[in-house]
């Protein structure tokens, strides 16, 4: 239950930074919630609480009172994020960083702006890579297993 409300409070931190200005990088903003929900897949591994976790931040990153299209997508976006975690047949932080990139991808598809999408799939991968190691060292390598579900 600790790992829950760790990963809920990681997640709405993550989700009202992403709303504000406080983290643009070469005027780029990264896509902290992908790159935790991507990290936290590790942790939580009942669909259940990915899915509250990914309800939360949705609810925080809301883009207008009812729900839109680019609510959907968003939404839809980070369930693909964390399933391509459990799902691609690499290592955990070669998918995570995989999944992140993906959820950039899809949700820069609306801009294309392919100098911004580069630069944010490098921070990204960054943040991922960052956030992986981590998490390993707070939790053990027992508990973050280095391989895939199969």
């Amino acid at each position: 239950m600790l790992r829950f409300i760790v990963s809920v409070s990681l997640v709405t931190i993550a989700s009202f930074l992403q709303t504000t200005n406080a983290i643009l990088v070469w005027h780029v903003k990264p896509n902290l919630v992908f790159v935790l929900l991507a990290i936290l897949a590790h942790i939580n591994k009942k669909w259940l609480a990915r899915s509250v976790i990914i309800l939360i931040s949705a609810l925080i990153l809301k883009f207008s009172p009812s729900i839109t299209w680019t609510d959907v997508i968003f939404i839809s976006t980070a369930f693909l994020v964390v399933a391509l975690v459990d799902y691609l047949p690499w290592r955990k932080i070669i998918n995570s960083v995989a999944a992140t990139f993906v959820g950039a991808v899809v949700i820069g598809l609306s801009y294309f702006d392919l100098r911004v999408l580069a630069l944010e799939t490098v921070i990204n991968t960054i943040l991922a890579i960052i956030s992986f190691a981590a998490i390993t060292l707070i939790y053990g390598k027992k508990e973050i297993s280095k391989k895939n579900r199969f």
